[in-house]
C-alpha cells in the first residue's frame, strides 16, 4: 500500500458508503489490490463475476449485504472510485499502471501483455510529478543502481588485470628482485660458515671469545653474557637462537654500553663480577638488555 492511502480523502468517502471503520476499510482495498495482483495482474477484474471478486476480498457478511461492495468501488464522485468501467474486461482497478508492483510489471513484460487500459508495463510515471517522498526514493534507487554498475565493472577490471599473463617487464623486474635477494643473503651467510641457530654451545662460546680478541670485556662479563644468551625458551631453543640475525661482536657491543659499563660506574658494581648468576643475569633484564 502506497503512503498516504490511510489519509486519502476517496478512501474516507468508501468507508462512508460501506459504513465501515476506516482500519477496515483499508484492509478491504489492500485485500483487492493483492487479489488483483494474482489473479488479474494486467488489472481487468471485471472478467470475473461480482460475486468472485467480492469473494477473493474475503469479505465478511456481517458487514452488510456483499451486492453493495461492487457499487461502492465503482461510484463515479470525481476521483473517489476505485474501480473504473471497461468496455473489454468490464471493470478495471484505476490507476493500477501506476499502483501495480515490480513483480507485476517483469510479469506482464514477459508475458508480453499490456495493462487493461493499454499502458506498456515498462512505463513509469515522470519524476517531476511524485510526491517529494515518491521523487526522493526513485532518484535514491537510480544513484544506487549507477553506483552499483561502476562498481561491477570496476570489480571486472581488477578482476581481469590480476589473471592477466604477467608481462615481459614484470618479469624481468621479479627475476633482479629475487636475484638481488639471493646476493644479500649469500653476504649475510658466506659461503661455509655454520648459521647460528645451529651452533653448538662450544661454538657460541667460541664465537665470543674471538669476538672479545680485544679484551672489551672481562672474563666475568664474558661468562655472564654467555650465560644469559644460553638462557632457554619455552620451545627448548637458546635465547640467541630465537633471533632474527646475529652478530657476536655487536651483541658484546650492546651489551658493554647499556648494562657492563654501568656495573662498573655504579656504587657497589665494581667489574661487574659481583653477585651470584642468578643476580647477574637479573641485572642485564633489568637494565634493558634483551
Amino acid at each position: 500500500m502506497k503512503r498516504g492511502t490511510i489519509e486519502h480523502p476517496k478512501v474516507a468517502v468508501l468507508a462512508m458508503r460501506l459504513n465501515l471503520h476506516l482500519l477496515t476499510t483499508i484492509g478491504l482495498l489492500e485485500a483487492l489490490w493483492h487479489w488483483t495482483a494474482r489473479f488479474c495482474p494486467d488489472g481487468g477484474i471485471g472478467r470475473y463475476t461480482d460475486d468472485a471478486i467480492v469473494a477473493g476480498i474475503h469479505w465478511d457478511p456481517s458487514l452488510g449485504n456483499p451486492r453493495r461492495v461492487i457499487p461502492a468501488l465503482t461510484s463515479v464522485n470525481g476521483e473517489s472510485r476505485f474501480l473504473d468501467p471497461c468496455d473489454e474486461c468490464r471493470l478495471g482497478v484505476h490507476d493500477w499502471h501506476e499502483h501495480a508492483d515490480e513483480a507485476v510489471r517483469k510479469f506482464l513484460s514477459r508475458n508480453g501483455q499490456l495493462f487493461w487500459n493499454g499502458v506498456d508495463p515498462a512505463w513509469r510515471k515522470p519524476v517531476e510529478t511524485l510526491s517529494r517522498h515518491c521523487r526522493d526514493t526513485v532518484e535514491t534507487k537510480e544513484k544506487r543502481s549507477k553506483k552499483e554498475k561502476v562498481s561491477k565493472e570496476k570489480g571486472t577490471r581488477e578482476k581481469e588485470k590480476a589473471i592477466r599473463p604477467m608481462g615481459e617487464s614484470s618479469f624481468l623486474k621479479g627475476f633482479s628482485e629475487k636475484k638481488e635477494s639471493d646476493q644479500v643473503t649469500r653476504r649475510a651467510t658466506p659461503q661455509g660458515v655454520r648459521s647460528f641457530k645451529v651452533w653448538t654451545p662450544a661454538e657460541f662460546r667460541a664465537s665470543v671469545l674471538k669476538a672479545n680478541h680485544d679484551g672489551m670485556l672481562t672474563k666475568e662479563e664474558v661468562e655472564e653474557f654467555i650465560e644469559y644468551w644460553h638462557q632457554k625458551s619455552a620451545s627448548g631453543r637458546e635465547k640467541y637462537k630465537l633471533q632474527q640475525t646475529w652478530d657476536t661482536r655487536l651483541r658484546m657491543k650492546t651489551a658493554e654500553r647499556i648494562v657492563f659499563s654501568r656495573q662498573r660506574t655504579s656504587v657497589g658494581g665494581g667489574d661487574g663480577s659481583s653477585g651470584s648468576p642468578e643476580q647477574r643475569l637479573k641485572r642485564l633484564k633489568g637494565m634493558g638488555f634483551k
